[in-house]
């Protein structure tokens, strides 16, 4: 009998307290979690950023017989987060090449801060197997090279998990 994992996320807000972003492009929250990436809506590029947004994460273990072997499976499964902002492409080299002509109406994405951990350690931060549904934490995301930073970044969120 295959065991499953259920992982809902409710992502709160991200704060950095004192950090202007010098960019005014919008910015999002990408999450990588049990093999799966979704991203919250874009938002205006000023903190504290108010996402108010609930993610479900879903993962069957066909094989799996035991929620223990399951948890040690976590392990080696990675949670991402990534506070990205959308920016213009660089033209300066462009300008001269149809090819590129086009590029100026798009935007590509810069990764501002992360967070990185494995899914065990992040699902279970405390030494027991046991979930806490409707948990509250924040996490610490390491900022970017040439981030301005003044401050943490942290980003506020609910986790509701079950097996």
């Amino acid at each position: 009998m295959p065991l499953e994992v259920v992982v809902e996320l409710q992502i709160r807000a991200i704060s950095c307290p004192g950090v202007f972003l010098p960019g005014k492009q919008d910015v999002y929250l990408g999450v990588y979690l049990l093999n799966q990436y979704l991203k919250t809506d874009n938002f205006p590029s000023v903190f504290p950023i108010m996402i108010q947004r609930s993610m479900m994460f879903e993962k069957v273990f066909e094989n799996a017989i035991d929620p223990g072997a399951v948890a040690d499976i976590l392990e080696s499964f990675l949670t991402r987060f990534e506070l990205i902002q959308l920016v213009p492409p660089d033209t300066s080299f462009s300008e001269s090449k149809s090819i590129f002509a086009f590029s100026t109406f798009f935007l590509v994405w810069e990764e501002l801060a992360y967070y990185e951990e494995n899914t065990r350690d992040f699902l279970f931060p405390e030494p027991k197997l046991t979930p806490h549904p409707g948990m509250c934490r924040e996490v610490l995301m390491k900022t970017a090279e040439g981030f301005p930073v003044s401050g943490p970044c942290l980003a506020g969120l609910l986790l509701g998990e079950k097996f």
